[in-house]
Parts: structure tokens; sequence; C-alpha cells
């Protein structure tokens, strides 16, 4: 079964002592017969977002089909972002990460418009965490308006009354199966939107990949369902190749 795994990254991680080396990655992946593992250089998030681009290519080339770029810019600088979304969407990269979470930012500043919109034209698929409440709502009307097509990170079973009330008005949105926890939640998302709005994504090597592969190989789906899941949905982001 082609295997695609949304979210990863190798680099660094301050105050967090994990291996998340680009050595240790690859390990991983081929460890647990995933086909593809998208990922990013953390260069990108705390420090600068060129270089880790840069960072993030050359150990996707290296590495072959095992590995694929997301890229990432920084709103709060701004200058240089728009440039480096069409730079890199040149090269291909299709999926691309945004840190609000982290780096400190609000979605609804200024700045983020012109970049989300860019996305969208150039036919991109966003990352994003929103693992607090109010955040997929948020994320859900922000994008909607430039038909950016969204991959909502970190969603939970404790969200879940937000998730069925905003997914019958935002279709460009998907959800990241990682943290949803129980089978039976992943089974009635499913079944109630469609398994094609579920993909699989891991965090890995800065968490367990297996703790959120085998949840879904056990959740009881279909092959079909689960080849969706697990590959299908996000192999279509990437263009069918």
């Amino acid at each position: 079964m082609n295997i695609i795994d949304c979210h990863t990254m190798f680099g660094f991680w301050p105050q967090r002592r994990a291996d998340i080396s680009p050595e240790t990655l690859v390990n991983l992946v081929r460890e647990h017969q995933v086909s593809t593992a998208l990922t990013m250089s953390t260069t990108g998030i705390f420090a600068d977002f060129n270089r880790g681009n840069e960072e993030t290519v050359a150990i996707c080339r290296k590495a072959g089909r095992l590995l694929l770029p997301i890229g990432t810019i920084d709103p709060r600088r701004f200058v240089g972002t728009i440039e480096e979304i069409d730079r890199l969407a040149d090269a291909g990269v299709r999926i691309w990460r945004l840190f609000p979470e982290i780096q400190g930012w609000d979605l609804a500043s200024r700045p983020v418009g012109p970049i989300l919109q860019r996305l969208g034209e150039r036919r991109c698929t966003l990352l994003i965490s929103a693992s607090r409440s109010g955040e997929p709502t948020r994320i859900a009307d922000r994008t909607a308006e430039f038909r950016l097509p969204t991959v909502l990170l970190g969603v939970t079973n404790l969200q879940l009354g937000e998730l069925v009330a905003v997914l019958p008005t935002a279709p460009h949105l998907l959800l990241e199966t990682r943290r949803l926890a129980d089978p039976a939640v992943v089974r009635a998302l499913g079944q109630r939107f469609g398994f094609d709005k579920l993909v699989f994504g891991s965090a890995s090597p800065l968490q367990y990949l297996s703790s959120a592969l085998l949840p879904l190989q056990k959740a009881g789906l279909s092959a079909a369902d689960l080849e969706q899941v697990l590959g299908g949905n996000m192999h279509r982001r990437l263009g069918g190749g």
C-alpha cells in the first residue's frame, strides 16, 4: 500500500532532547514502510525560511522519492515571501506549512492575506496546526476566500463538535488523523464527510510514527478507504505524481 506521511520534519527543536536528524527520519520511514514522507527543515521555523527551504530541497534531493519537500515562509518578515513561494512552486513544491502557533503571529494579520492568496493561485496545499478550540473555525474562514486546500494538523476528538459544524461549509478542509486517537472517531468522520477528507501525518521524528500509523491500520476501514487516508488523498494533492 502506498503510504504518504504528510507531516514530518528534521533539524533541531529548542528545549526538546529529541533526535530529529535527517538520518533518523529516513530510517523511521523505511522501518515503517512509508512510501514517501513530506518533510521540511526546522531552520525554516526557528531561523530563516530561505535557508530552511534550501536545506529541505537538498535533503529531499539526496533521499530521492523517499522524501518530498514542504515549503515554509514567515509572514512576520513578509518581504520576499511571495517571491519564495513562486520560486519553490516553479520547482514543483506543492505542499506548504505555516507556523503561527510557534512564531507568534495572527492569522488575521494583513501580511497573511497575500501569502494565502498566492498559495491558492499556485494550486498549493497548506498544512497548519489547529489543535486549540476555535482554530478550525478561524482557519476555515480565513482560507475559504482563497479556495486554498488546507490540512488541519493536530485536531483531536475533543474538537469533534466544532469539526462537525465546520466541515459542511468548508469543502477545502482536510483533517490529519494523528491525534483523533479513537479509531471510531476516524470511521465516523469518514462515513459522515467522506474518507477523502482525511490524511495521514505523524509529526515524526518529533512524535512516534507508529502511534499515528497503527491506530489507522487497526481502525477496521475497508481497503479502499484505508488507501485513501494513508496515501491516495495526499497523492492527489501532489498532482498525482
